[in-house]
């Protein structure tokens, strides 16, 4: 091997190690600390005290993941509709436009995607700061990410 290749090799194990040290540092951290307090009824148990959340469990941050993720997930369907209207229609002038605008949104930051959401689900809808504005915004993120990757793999 030339010594090139030796240095290269080399940085890229120091690399791999400086990256991952810290990380195992902090999960060992996270759960020596917390595996004595995780009970289920810290799980289970709906907050409590003041300010809110002080005291009591997990329960709202739980149900409130799992609604958020299932109300984001329903939108991928609408994705892998575009994404195999994408691969079938594929010279055609609406797959090119329909391409261009997929495109275009994967690249929107999400800020602006929240600002979107707030916008038009909370204030315009009515719909309020809620799990679903939420759950609808991060499923109109999700689509141009699952249409383009399903066009890509031509399933």
């Amino acid at each position: 091997m030339r010594v090139k290749d030796v240095l290269v090799r080399a940085y890229a194990y120091l690399s791999f190690i400086a990256g991952i040290v810290p990380l195992l540092i902090l999960l060992y951290n996270v759960f020596v600390n917390a595996l004595p307090s995780l009970t289920l009824e810290a799980i289970f148990d709906v907050p409590k005290g003041v300010p809110p959340g002080v005291k009591g469990g997990l329960l709202h941050a739980i149900t409130g993941t799992l609604m958020l993720i299932a109300l984001s997930v329903i939108w991928v369907y609408i994705g892998a509709g575009a994404g195999f209207f994408l691969v079938e229609r594929e010279g055609s002038t609406l797959a090119r436009v329909l391409r261009l605008c997929i495109d275009s949104l994967a690249w929107v930051p999400a800020v602006v995607w929240g600002l979107f959401g707030y916008i038009f689900f909370c204030l315009r809808l009515g719909l309020g700061f809620s799990a679903l504005s939420g759950g609808l915004t991060l499923g109109l993120m999700s689509i141009p990410y699952v249409a383009r990757y399903l066009s890509l793999i031509h399933i």
